[in-house]
């Protein structure tokens, strides 16, 4: 081991950094963009154009005209390039450069090294979670099982609503048939939009061609599995059971075999984490927290969200009070709560009697109460004080927060409430987690006052605090690191965003604070969170080998993911150890 200086106004600490033989990304995405219906996109560009809605004009309507859009005035060629690829060719780009990024190093504290040794003979073992998209019923008309996009007579349209308090069918028609194209050879016609069932096929074959490397998250939005247990899927994989992702073994767990790793959630395209009108979240979550199966969920105020979000606090409120629909929904859940845990379902189950603006997102009023009551990390609390248990992993650690400004705000607490209650569920909750993907160091703050400090700037503070402060130490072993790749591209124009210069600007800015923090950022939490073990790990490869892995390559990778297990429990001791005598320092 060698010994590295830790040093900050408050204390001098000489902290030996650890030898570790893999590491993990524990947030990427591989799908292709054309799973996202075009209406969210209208949406997202509407927020950035100053209010001029795409569908305005006839010709700005195509995803081709958005795609270019992007690219040329948005400034983000390569990430509008990155994103036009097949789900199962981005997932295959993914394994390449993760892998040429940490290749020819022996050790994961070499990486970013200028001075390390370098090995062309050596390969380190390296690990992606890939996060799937299910975005086809991002709208209210979710709730109804309808998908966004509506194929009648031989048309099809999405519906542009104008309030909360009408059916969808009641509004405004927007033709679509500008998202349809022709099969040159045989004349068939297919949707640009490239359908759940077409990405989870190709995310299995991703799975399959880079064995025990991508690891997928199951893509769970409970307004697809809106029915009860014993449902039969059908093979348009339109609607399914509550528990349809765990029959036929999909998810691994130690004691069951399946390719995927765990689950993915993302309530910012329309659904409450816990959700009334959700019939069987709460069965679905029961069966996580019993099982270790871990979900990894979207929660910054930033990001793709559903293009009806202004209009949820209409939907929801009803002359000053939860809707009807929500207050007899509520009543059966708290009952079913009940009935699966064996206790009363927490208070918070419910509509709280106030809100207010929380975010600086928008300054609009019905955006504040959809990022509030949908998106915030406090939406969470009422499914952990009822799962507490569960493996939960807030992604982003609060993503544009850290813009908060100025600096001098930085002074014992972070001035965030959505960073606050990160910080607090992971602290509460054994088993919650957050991750540090999407990440732009070199964004500047909000209301700088001129000082030019940026997100590297607030985001060292924090580290500093989890290395000196008691209220923060939990934090060393609840970070993840993730990339988001490729969304960088999609979110930042610098250097940056390229995969291997996320990691190395990371790695450098976390060695300066504390150099075991990169261990346990990309190794320890993320093998603790995703509930890895030598049985998961088996049991992954189990089904890898009945759909077809190469078998050298999937052997190979397995015996280092094996050897990783027992490496990861000798770490765990090593730090608690580094730890305790650190403290008494």
């Amino acid at each position: 081991m060698g010994n590295i200086i830790a040093n900050n106004s408050l204390r001098v600490r000489i902290k030996e950094t650890i030898d570790a033989s893999g590491i993990i990304d524990g947030h990427a995405h591989h799908n292709s963009g054309a799973c996202c219906p075009i209406p969210l996109i209208y949406a997202a560009a509407e927020e950035n154009t100053f209010r001029v809605y795409p569908t305005s004009v006839y010709g700005t309507r195509t995803r081709e005209w958005m795609e270019w859009f992007m690219a040329h005035l948005g400034g983000y060629k390569d990430g509008i390039e990155i994103q036009k690829r097949h789900t199962l060719d981005l997932g295959n780009d993914l394994a390449k450069v993760n892998k040429d990024t940490f290749a020819n190093i022996s050790s994961s504290r070499d990486f970013a090294d200028e001075y390390a040794v370098k090995n062309i003979d050596t390969q380190i073992a390296t690990l992606v979670f890939i996060a799937t998209m299910d975005m086809e019923r991002a709208h209210i008309a979710g709730y109804d099982g309808q998908t966004i996009y509506i194929e009648e007579q031989n048309k099809t349209f999405y519906c542009k609503r104008s309030s909360g308090e009408k059916p969808e069918s009641e509004e405004k028609k927007v033709d679509l048939s500008h998202e349809i194209i022709e099969n040159e050879f045989d004349k068939s016609k297919e949707l640009k939009l490239n359908k759940w069932k077409r990405q989870y096929k190709e995310t299995i074959s991703a799975a399959i061609s880079n064995p025990l490397h991508l690891l997928p998250l199951y893509f769970y939005d409970p307004r697809r599995f809106n029915r009860p247990s014993g449902i039969e899927m059908p093979q348009s994989m339109d609607y399914g059971s509550w528990d349809e992702i765990f029959i036929n073994n999909q998810i691994a767990t130690s004691y069951k075999t399946g390719i995927w790793a765990g689950v993915k959630m993302y309530p910012s395209l329309g659904h409450k984490p816990f959700d009334e009108l959700c019939e069987y979240l709460p069965d679905f979550y029961n069966h996580c927290a019993k099982e270790n199966i871990p979900i990894l969920t979207h929660c910054s105020p930033g990001g793709m969200i559903t293009h009806d979000a202004q209009y949820y606090m209409e939907f929801d409120i009803e002359f000053g009070r939860l809707s009807e629909r929500r207050q007899i929904a509520l009543h059966k859940q708290r009952e079913k709560v009940m009935r699966l845990t064996g206790k009363p379902a927490s208070k918070a189950l419910g509509y709280p009697e106030e809100w207010g603006e929380i975010t600086d997102k928008y300054h609009r009023f019905p955006f504040d109460y959809f990022y509030k009551y949908y998106v915030h990390p406090e939406a969470w609390r009422p499914v952990l004080e009822n799962f507490p248990e569960m493996h939960l992993c807030l992604a982003h650690f609060g993503g544009e927060e850290w813009r908060r400004g100025p600096i001098s705000q930085w002074n014992n607490r972070p001035p965030s409430e959505w960073l606050k209650s990160v910080i607090d569920l992971t602290k509460t909750y054994d088993n919650v987690y957050t991750d540090i993907s999407c990440f732009n160091l070199n964004n500047s703050l909000f209301n700088d006052n001129g000082e030019g400090k940026k997100v590297r700037d607030t985001f060292t503070i924090m580290l500093r605090w989890i290395r000196d402060n008691d209220e923060y130490k939990h934090l060393k072993n609840k970070v993840v690191f993730g990339t988001d790749w490729y969304l960088t591209h999609l979110t930042r124009k610098d250097d940056g965003a390229e995969y291997g210069n996320y990691c190395r600007n990371f790695k450098k800015l976390i060695d300066l604070v504390d150099p075991t923090f990169w261990v346990r950022f990309t190794l320890i939490n993320p093998w603790t969170f995703y509930s890895m073990s030598k049985e998961k790990i088996t049991n992954i490869k189990e089904d890898l080998k009945t759909a077809g892995a190469d078998k050298k390559a999937l052997n190979e990778q397995y015996e280092k993911m094996f050897e990783l297990d027992d490496e990861v429990s000798q770490i765990k001791k090593q730090l608690l150890k580094m730890d305790s005598d650190y403290t008494k320092k």
